[in-house]
């Protein structure tokens, strides 16, 4: 049947809406985008505009959502494009209509100076697009026995955990102010920072201790799925008075890898704990990528001074070099010095998993172990 692939506008709101809550409704349950992604789902031509969609007879088929946003690393800017709502009405797969959509997406992104893509999905089914599951998150554990057995960490402060949509402007403007104080970083606009730590029908939560702002939480259920403190050291005691705050229930609270004494500290306290993929990713622009989240790491661990040609039949030859913590990656015609053959690059830059089974080559293998895998995280709330 013909069928054509159109972009939204504000007119189209409700339509789309309806048509993908349907769709991830019968496939998982009841879902309601309005209120699982309230900052990405808006009536306005700019929010409509980032939908593709297959019409047959003027009817939404299939639709695949692209949400732009501005990744930050110290002075480093990345521009990263998250696919989310991807959705075939069950009556019309089979036809083609996702491929055709998210190859029309991805183009657009590879001429559009895109530099990485994040998206969440079943691994083959999008490493036909090129994506694959990297990245690292710690997902760490707290019983309540864990709780009773770790008191000594509940601190002398008297912490509470107030709903941020109550607050007054002036209370959410200091809990923002302790997120846009992150040297890694997306960029969340003022404005809609409430509703983006709303999705995935998460609550967030203003921590106060003895009445004073210290920091920020949201969670869903027992997953908390960003915590942001205005201290450090006191997480321990928060993270303590948090999971004892739902006396008998469990709880789960992801970290970035990119912050090691939080991480370290969370882990003394914890149940158990465990590392896994990050979300599933691709690489448009690999330089620009590689250098911002080698950088990252460089901020938080010393990295040897050294060069090294990594080879890709994906992506070329690039020289990556590091002096003094100052980090550069560019294209080359050298020979490599480790290569890497289809998704393993991903694994060898980015994986939670040991680097020594995925490249050939032994003639940096010290520079190799020491500089990757660099910490590549999206945030949960900024998931699409």
């Amino acid at each position: 049947m013909p069928h054509e692939i159109a972009r939204l506008t504000a007119q189209d709101y409700e339509e789309l809406v309806d048509f993908i809550s349907m769709v991830f409704s019968v496939a998982h349950g009841p879902t309601d985008f309005q209120t699982f992604g309230p900052a990405m789902y808006e009536p306005t031509d700019e929010s409509m505009s980032q939908q593709y969609v297959v019409r047959e007879n003027g009817r939404i088929r299939a639709a695949v959502g692209v949400f732009p946003m501005t990744y930050r690393i110290g002075d480093i800017s990345l521009r990263v494009a998250g696919v989310g709502n991807v959705a075939v009405h069950k009556h019309h797969g089979g036809k083609g209509y996702m491929v055709e959509l998210m190859n029309a997406a991805t183009a657009d992104m590879a001429m559009g100076g895109v530099d990485f893509s994040f998206l969440t999905g079943q691994r083959q089914r999008y490493q036909y697009f090129g994506y694959e599951p990297c990245g690292a998150a710690c997902a760490v554990y707290f019983s309540p026995a864990s709780v009773k057995h770790t008191a000594r960490h509940a601190g002398f402060a008297t912490y509470t955990f107030e709903e941020m949509a109550a607050q007054s402007e002036e209370i959410i403007n200091k809990a923002y102010e302790i997120y846009a104080a992150q040297f890694a970083r997306i960029e969340r606009p003022r404005e809609k920072f409430v509703n983006i730590l709303r999705a995935g029908v998460a609550t967030p939560y203003v921590i106060f201790a003895d009445g004073e702002v210290v920091g920020y939480v949201t969670r869903s259920g027992s997953t908390i799925k960003e915590i942001r403190v205005a201290d450090d050291n006191q997480l321990p005691s928060i993270l303590h008075a948090l999971t004892a705050s739902r006396p008998g229930e469990h709880s789960t609270v992801f970290l970035p890898t990119h912050e090691p004494q939080n991480l370290a500290q969370a882990i003394r306290i914890c149940e158990s704990y465990v590392v896994e993929n990050a979300g599933n990713y691709r690489l448009f622009n690999f330089a620009r990528t590689v250098e911002a989240f080698l950088t990252l790491k460089a901020s938080y661990r010393p990295l040897p001074s050294g060069e090294m040609v990594v080879g890709s039949d994906l992506f070329g030859n690039h020289v990556i070099s590091i002096v003094a913590g100052s980090v550069a990656v560019s294209p080359t015609d050298r020979e490599p010095d480790v290569t890497l053959h289809g998704m393993d690059i991903y694994q060898f830059l980015f994986g939670a998993a040991p680097i020594d089974g995925f490249f050939d080559g032994d003639r940096e293998p010290n520079l190799a172990h020491a500089w990757f895998p660099a910490p590549l995280y999206f945030p949960f709330p900024d998931h699409v």
